[in-house]
């Protein structure tokens, strides 16, 4: 129900901290109709099964670290996700 009222406020393309906070998908956002096992697992292998996604994907998070820092990560994550609302 938080779920279905959230999508309606708030017109935002990912709802996932670290994409929210990147700008942009970095990793996948399985919400409660789309989990499975099977496509867990498929969305899961889709990078690690491949070296040069993973290590972009790898890449892309220590920008995200880096973007939030060592302390007040809280804050600047709500700081960031203002920003799109």
């Amino acid at each position: 129900l938080s779920y279905l009222m959230g999508r309606l406020l708030v017109k935002i393309k990912d709802i996932g901290l670290v994409n929210i906070v990147a700008g942009k998908r970095i990793v996948p956002e399985l919400l409660q109709k789309d989990v499975n096992p099977e496509i867990i697992f498929s969305a899961f292998w889709n990078i690690y099964g491949k070296p040069d996604k993973y290590q972009k994907t790898k890449e892309e998070l220590k920008k995200v670290r880096i973007k939030l820092g060592k302390s007040g990560a809280s804050r600047k994550a709500a700081v960031s996700i203002l920003k799109i609302l």
